[in-house]
């Protein structure tokens, strides 16, 4: 009975480590990924950024840390060097770069996603940045040592499915679509409140360029008839077409 009583306890913890081992997040970009239920973990519009490109920033005491997840910014290897860094994400304050945006890496763990990054030089340390969920936005150091800094980014964005475009990518074709109809509908439409206040017209009379629109069906069916009257040989209703 006891053992039964252990194995139901340690069931669920055992299910757990399994089910995580198979939890991912596909990096999408230097700031997003998509975890396996298809939600997305997006930072674009984090910390209020409408640029897409949010910096967080954490001071201890004279230092300050300086995070922009989504777009690379110029830091020194160190603050002698000349060198400099172009894609950094993480910068010491008075720039010094310790975290390389083409070196990162999205992974997923129980209490949230991981961003990991190393610098770009030789003997470089290494960043880990947790990305909580949170409703409060903060960027903190919890933790550094000799060759590795740990980070937590506290916000609401880190929450999967949240802050994620609700605006869909259009094609060319959909936007001139949509731009032909809306020249219609203004087009019909102001033109049939004007005819109806000016002029007082009712009914079909409030169309515009009435005797156009009414005369286009028979316009079109004579342009398509005299196009394909070659092929309709000398049959009597198309007589009154010369040939090309």
């Amino acid at each position: 009975m006891a053992t039964l009583f252990i194995v139901l306890l340690l069931f669920p913890h055992v299910c757990f480590v399994f089910a995580e081992s198979y939890f991912s997040c596909r990096k999408l970009d230097l700031c997003s990924c998509e975890l396996d239920d298809g939600k997305v973990v997006n930072l674009h519009r984090a910390a209020g950024a409408s640029d897409g490109k949010p910096l967080f920033m954490f001071r201890a005491n004279a230092t300050i840390y300086t995070f922009s997840p989504c777009s690379a910014k110029p830091c020194r290897y160190n603050a002698e060097a000349e060198s400099i860094v172009d894609d950094s994400v993480i910068c010491l304050e008075p720039n010094t770069s310790i975290a390389s945006a083409s070196t990162s890496v999205f992974q997923a763990a129980s209490n949230g996603i991981i961003l990991l990054y190393s610098g770009s030089h030789a003997g470089a340390t290494t960043s880990q940045v947790l990305l909580t969920c949170s409703k409060e936005e903060q960027f903190v150091l919890t933790k550094n040592t000799s060759d590795a800094y740990f980070f937590t980014l506290y916000t609401a964005c880190a929450c999967p499915g949240t802050c994620v475009d609700t605006v869909p990518n259009l094609s060319p074709g959909t936007i001139l679509i949509l731009i032909f109809f809306s020249f219609c509908l203004l087009y019909f439409g102001i033109g049939c409140i004007y005819k109806r206040t000016l002029h007082g017209a009712i009914g079909s009379e409030m169309l515009p360029h009435r005797d156009f629109w009414c005369s286009l069906p028979g316009l079109i069916r004579d342009g398509y008839l005299f196009f394909i009257s070659p092929c309709l040989g000398s049959r009597a209703v198309y007589e009154a077409y010369n040939k090309l």
